[in-house]
């Protein structure tokens, strides 16, 4: 049910990114959380408009801080971080990947990374890689 609680909280991500990708190829990084009772929110950095656009980096750094405060809270079951990640091929060219950090308080953490393109004003996934992955946030009490 874990598993299910965190693939619920992503899918909920993927509705607010969705027009932003389509429209401008990319999104401003975005933090998830889902309380105990099933609500879902995401955090976002006020982005800018035109030429005073905020950094992904530092929106992606803020998000992530906002999480480990939210963390220690214990107030939401899940948390997560979703991000585009590019690496560069070898021919010049760029790889673009949705990476999806997601955290349970149980002490699960699952990270998923989606390949990506935008065909026809559509976003088309291609297969995740998914795994298993040590928490960050939600750190075993002492």
């Amino acid at each position: 049910q874990v598993i299910e609680q965190l693939k619920y909280m992503m899918v909920q991500g993927w509705t607010r990114i969705d027009r932003q990708l389509v429209e401008e190829g990319s999104f401003i990084p975005m933090g998830l959380t889902l309380s105990p009772d099933g609500d879902f929110k995401p955090i976002f950095v006020e982005s800018g408009v035109g030429k005073m656009r905020i950094k992904p980096e530092f929106a992606l750094k803020a998000v992530a801080l906002n999480l480990q405060e939210i963390a220690k809270t214990r107030a939401v079951w899940a948390l997560g971080l979703m991000y585009i990640q590019a690496k560069e091929k070898n021919d010049g060219t760029y790889e673009q990947r949705i990476q999806v950090m997601t955290e349970h308080i149980a002490g699960w953490a699952r990270h998923w990374s989606y390949p990506f393109k935008i065909i026809d004003g559509e976003v088309k996934l291609g297969a995740p890689i998914e795994r298993s992955v040590k928490p960050t946030y939600f750190e075993k009490s002492k």
